[in-house]
């Protein structure tokens, strides 16, 4: 074991983690194209997206779930975005309280960050990307 080590505490390895993942800068933007490509190997990586909401379809706010702590989720939607490359499906799963931000409205650019799912194996693959309802408004119509 380094000295350094020795003498640190918990909390000062928890500052030294988080100092440096505060340093390690944002992850690059993905693009549509590159995940389409990419295919079944994109499974389940959270990947940051970038680009024009379209055909936004919001459910009406609280759904009652029957399961679990969250009882009734909030922000739920769906929605297409267009990075100029490719269109994917951007599924909205929700938060259990008012959502942290608001949902967009068609023709806004937006960022957010999602897990892309694979929903059938066959071709073509069909692709969806799942996020919270934090979704960053860049640009709004």
């Amino acid at each position: 074991m380094p000295d350094w080590a020795k003498h640190a505490t918990t909390g000062t390895a928890i500052l030294l983690t988080c100092w440096t993942l505060s340093y390690a800068g944002a992850p690059e933007q993905v693009s549509i194209q590159r995940i389409v490509a990419e295919g079944s190997s994109m499974r389940l990586h959270q990947v940051p997206l970038q680009g024009v909401v379209i055909d936004l379809q919001a459910l009406p706010s609280p759904v009652r779930r029957g399961y679990g702590n969250c009882l009734l989720t909030y922000g739920q939607a769906i929605f297409s975005l267009d990075d100029g490359t490719g269109t994917l499906t951007v599924e909205v799963i929700g938060s259990c309280g008012p959502p942290p931000s608001p949902l967009p409205k068609n023709g806004d650019e937006v960022r957010l960050t999602a897990i892309i799912q694979v929903l059938n194996t066959d071709l073509p693959l069909r692709l969806l990307a799942q996020t919270t309802s934090h979704i960053t408004i860049l640009d709004p119509k």
